[in-house]
């Protein structure tokens, strides 16, 4: 945790004052809501959930929208009653690993109630565990130094900091998919 705060601060010394202030009071409050988590951020099923968020995030930067506005609508990992609020919009992510259906977990009927956000859409992702796959360790990084992390990097690892996911870690994410 010493580490990652000290990189924030390296990294709001390029920027003004007030958004590092912003930088460094956000990522604080992330670490605390992590650890409120316990070892229910490591479960199977909150992993999964996570995974097919970030490949919906993924997907919307490959469709062609600048990676901050993804970043910046994913409510998802701060308990959001949707995924991504974008506009007057939202996206539900549901995730599973099953083979044969589409088994998915609807948290609450707030999370399909269209009334208060218009268009509401439901992104379905299958995800099949793989033992050559992909894990959320070796996902979301890229190969990426944490000493160079830009701003919108620094959001998103915020952002999954939210969500239950540090690098450090990383060894609590085996599963590939």
């Amino acid at each position: 945790m010493v580490l990652d705060i000290i990189d924030t601060i390296r990294l709001a010394r390029t920027v003004s004052e007030e958004r590092s202030f912003h930088l460094f009071l956000t990522r604080i409050r992330a670490w605390q809501d992590f650890m409120r988590r316990g070892t229910d951020a490591y479960s199977d099923h909150k992993q999964i959930g996570l995974y097919g968020e970030l490949m919906t995030l993924l997907c919307t930067v490959k469709a062609g929208l600048h990676p901050a506005i993804p970043i910046d609508a994913w409510e998802g990992p701060l308990n959001g009653i949707q995924d991504f609020i974008l506009g007057t919009g939202a996206i539900e992510v549901k995730t599973t690993i099953a083979s044969a259906g589409f088994p998915a977990t609807i948290e609450s009927l707030d999370q399909l109630d269209d009334a208060a956000r218009q268009p509401l859409f439901v992104a379905a992702v299958r995800l099949r565990v793989d033992d050559n796959g992909t894990s959320l360790s070796s996902d979301h990084r890229g190969g990426k130094s944490t000493r160079r992390r830009r701003p919108c990097q620094e959001h998103l690892d915020t952002k999954l900091l939210h969500g239950g996911y540090v690098d450090a870690a990383a060894n609590h994410y085996p599963a590939p998919v």
